[in-house]
C-alpha cells in the first residue's frame, strides 16, 4: 500500500535528525502552529508526525490523531507516536500539566487559592489582574469558580 512515492519518503527522512531508537527524532523542515513540522506533498501540507506514522505504520483511522509519548511537537520518531482520540490527547495533556487544560493550565489549584485569599484580604480584582497580566473578568471567573468548559479539571 504505497500512497507516497519513494522520492517523497526520501525527502521526508532527509529533513529528520535521526538518533537512537529511544531519542526524539526532530523535524528539521518548516514548522507551523505550535511547533509542529509539516511536509508539502502534491501541494498539500501534511503534519510531519502524521506522515511519519503513515509511512511506517499505515493509514490513520478516521477521527483519530497521531499523538506523542514524548511531548515534543517536532518529534517524528515512530517509536514515540501512537494513535488516539481527541479525548486521549486531552487526558494526556491534563496528566502532564497539573491536571488542568484550557486557559487555567497556568494556575494550579494552590495558585487559584492564593488569588482568592488576596481578594478576601481586600485586594481588588483589577489589582490582582494587573499584577498577573490578566483581565479583571478572568480573575473574577477564577475567584467565583466560573471556569468555562475549555478550562476544566479532567
Amino acid at each position: 500500500m504505497a500512497i507516497f512515492s519513494k522520492d517523497d519518503i526520501d525527502r521526508f527522512w532527509s529533513k529528520v535528525d535521526i538518533k537512537s531508537e529511544d531519542e526524539c527524532w526532530e523535524w528539521l523542515g518548516p514548522l507551523r502552529g505550535k511547533g509542529y513540522g509539516y511536509i508539502v506533498i502534491e501541494h498539500k501540507k501534511i503534519k510531519a508526525n502524521r506522515f511519519s506514522w503513515i509511512i511506517t505504520n499505515g493509514l490513520i483511522p478516521t477521527e483519530k490523531l497521531v499523538l506523542h509519548n514524548c511531548d515534543n511537537s517536532k518529534c517524528v520518531n515512530p517509536n514515540h507516536l501512537y494513535i488516539g482520540s481527541h479525548s486521549d490527547n486531552m487526558r494526556d495533556r491534563c496528566s502532564r500539566y497539573n491536571g488542568m487544560i484550557g486557559r487555567t493550565n497556568r494556575f494550579t489549584e494552590e495558585k487559584i487559592q492564593i488569588i482568592k485569599l488576596l481578594y478576601s484580604k481586600g485586594i481588588t480584582q483589577r489589582s490582582i489582574a494587573e499584577r498577573l497580566g490578566l483581565s479583571q473578568s478572568y480573575i473574577s471567573m477564577l475567584i467565583h469558580n466560573k471556569r468555562g468548559t475549555n478550562a476544566r479539571y479532567l
